[in-house]
């Protein structure tokens, strides 16, 4: 296998998305601390050899998905139930897929494995397969959702550059194990909007109902908590949603209306380092200081009754 080029740059806000938030596909309006700049799609949302140099299957893993996504954001595909498991792997894989989010996700490994710093990769391999060993109990309850374990099967996933310094295939791997036992946990709804949405750099963000705590990745959120969702924005008028069925319904006929878009902006402001919108200067307004997720964002989607209570 080829390797990677050593000035290669690679995205962690996929290109597929940022042209979806860009009038000319070619450059995009960016907010980085309060300050706007106009790059060019091909050189923001990354950084060289972002998913390393040995081995490039990672790359090649990440654009065998967007391939699939692009056809349903661009509706060149019915939306089936093979296209669904595609958009849930992508939905979860995006919320780790992040410069901040791999940071931050190494710490914590770090954190763990102290006081030894010098962790090579076995030592690395073999931690993250006691945290798995340690799932499959849980998992064990689940039916097997056969349309993703046959998409995660045909896709590349050796990730031979795992290292110390770098997460991305080591979630990745974790979520392609887990994603066949989950996968019938949860639904997904692609809700259009009225009103312009902007993408951050972790762009999935999730909220734990239970509690009201909105997070920006599945293990804050509570992948085990079965009231949690998820969203992703596609395009400046475009978002989906994936949500766990149980207590949770999508009201799939309506459009999002300048509060419920106004809510969904926010929080990409709020978790992540920068983000990317149609039009600069694109007001954001601050939510009430008592904010509670499902009393205010409850025009697309409906609580059971004994949920709702909870709050």
């Amino acid at each position: 296998m080829q390797n990677t080029q050593e000035n290669q740059y690679q995205h962690g806000v996929p290109q597929i998305l940022q042209r979806n938030f860009s009038e000319d596909r070619i450059h995009i309006n960016k907010c980085e601390n309060g300050s706007w700049s106009k790059p060019k799609i091909s050189e923001t949302g990354g950084a060289n050899l972002l998913y390393g140099l040995k081995d490039n299957s990672l790359e090649k893993f990440f654009g065998r998905v967007e391939t699939a996504i692009a056809n349903v954001i661009e509706e060149r595909c019915v939306f089936d139930k093979k296209h669904k498991a595609y958009m849930k792997l992508f939905i979860l894989v995006m919320a780790y897929r992040s410069i901040s989010k791999n940071k931050i996700i190494m710490d914590m490994y770090n954190s763990y494995i102290q006081p030894n710093k010098d962790i090579s990769k076995e030592e690395m391999s073999l931690y993250n397969q006691e945290r798995i060993k340690n799932t499959t109990d849980w998992l064990l309850s689940f039916s097997i959702d056969e349309d993703m374990k046959n998409i995660i099967r045909k896709l590349p996933k050796s990730f031979k550059d795992i290292s110390i310094d770098d997460s991305y295939a080591v979630i990745v791997k974790e979520l392609l194990f887990l994603l066949p036992f989950i996968s019938d946990l949860f639904k997904i709804q692609i809700f259009a909007s009225d009103f312009d949405l902007i993408i951050g750099e972790t762009s999935t963000v999730s909220v734990n109902l239970d509690t009201n705590r909105i997070s920006t990745n599945g293990e804050e959120a509570g992948l085990k908590n079965k009231n949690v969702m998820y969203w992703l924005p596609l395009t400046h008028r475009k978002i989906v949603f994936m949500y766990k069925r149980a207590n949770i319904r999508a009201i799939n006929d309506r459009r999002l209306r300048k509060c419920d878009a106004d809510i969904l902006n926010y929080f990409q402001t709020k978790k992540s380092d920068y983000y990317y919108s149609m039009e600069q200067d694109i007001e954001i307004p601050k939510l009430q200081p008592n904010f509670v997720w499902i009393k205010d964002f409850n025009y697309i989607f409906g609580y059971k009754h004994h949920f709702t209570n909870q709050m």
